[in-house]
């Protein structure tokens, strides 16, 4: 596989649309004749690599490689930390006993083998992308046939180990960036609409809360009687809607200064100045505030900045990378104090 780890990250686009964070379309496949992961042994998952590393081959756009051979040598231990704090591939994934691999880590492109299911095709873009994502997730699953067929039946279409995917195998998500929504409490119409989509509304980053945050993911819940295309443009539909509130929001919090949020906005720039130790969830409170307090005027003297390239350098690896030092973990509040502090006395 090409050396693409210091590539343009995903992340890193430069496209922000307001009130949009990221978008994410996740295709996963399972073959027939092999079982789900959790049951799945090592010389079952060899299989699956054999099989999907032929199809690599044959196709010869998208290179192959072991995962741990990987970042064997030359790259540092917090490179494959980030794959998972970028979302490439899931946390478990990592720590995997069996067998696995990457087919490709374009910029947008991840394509992993046997992490939660036999085949995952993900496509991860900034701001509101989900329909350029779901294209560019569904041009590799059309450019690399298997040999052997997926698990399919005609009832319950693609068979999954996560019940929740069965059908199209498709999992579409959008991080809102919505702080005005959160700083009012407005929570009711947001809710009401997602609960009448049937969309799952989960937290992107652990504990951090998204009425804290700001941030907040919105998924489809199922994947079962609906085509790829109705998922995607549900999705989409709820988004716009959860904009316009936010919109209304926030022209509403401008008008009445609800919640002193010009000093809370100056006090959240102050933080990231003058901190000396802040954590990962602190740090995205404050960046959501300074990105309110700078688009509405409340902020002079600093450019707009996008949120998605600094908050997924503010992890562990993250900061690692950005730094090009070895942080113990026990040093990440320091290290992101440091590192902001840094980013905007600039």
């Amino acid at each position: 596989m090409a050396d693409r780890i210091d590539k343009k990250e995903w992340y890193r686009s430069g496209h922000e649309d307001e009130g949009y964070f990221a978008s994410s379309v996740c295709i996963y496949r399972n073959f027939e004749d092999a079982n789900f992961i959790g049951k799945l042994d090592a010389k079952g998952a060899e299989t699956v690599l054999e099989r999907v590393k032929s199809a690599a081959d044959k196709d010869k756009t998208y290179g192959f490689a072991d995962f741990d051979d990987y970042f064997n040598g030359k790259y540092q231990f917090y490179d494959k930390i980030r794959f998972a704090e970028e979302w490439k591939v899931s946390k478990g994934f990592l720590d995997s006993d069996l067998p696995r691999a990457l087919v490709t880590d374009e910029q947008n492109l991840f394509v992993s083998v046997n992490d939660t299911e036999h085949l995952t095709i993900k496509a991860l873009f900034t701001g509101d992308s989900l329909k350029e994502a779901y294209d560019c997730a569904k041009e590799f699953e059309q450019l690399t046939p298997m040999t052997k067929k997926y698990a399919f039946t005609g009832e319950f279409g693609y068979l999954m180990r996560d019940p929740s995917l069965v059908g199209t195998g498709l999992k579409a998500s959008i991080v809102l960036h919505i702080p005005a929504i959160c700083h009012a409490g407005a929570f009711g119409e947001f809710d009401d609409i997602m609960a009448g989509r049937g969309i799952e509304v989960s937290k992107p980053f652990g504990d951090a809360e998204p009425n804290y945050t700001g941030l907040i993911k919105i998924s489809n819940a199922a994947s079962i009687d609906a085509s790829d295309r109705e998922i995607i443009n549900n999705l989409c539909e709820a988004a716009a809607a959860a904009v316009e509130i936010e919109k209304k929001c926030e022209n509403e919090i401008m008008k009445t200064k609800l919640g002193n949020i010009d000093d809370m906005a100056w006090r959240a720039l102050g933080t990231l100045r003058y901190a000396r130790s802040i954590s990962f969830k602190e740090a995205v409170r404050c960046l959501s505030l300074v990105h309110f307090g700078i688009r509405n005027e409340i902020i002079t003297g600093i450019g707009p900045f996008g949120m998605a390239e600094i908050v997924f350098t503010l992890h562990h690896a993250g900061l690692c990378k950005a730094t090009g030092k070895t942080i113990e973990a026990s040093d990440d509040n320091e290290a992101r104090a440091d590192y902001l502090r840094k980013l905007f006395n600039e």
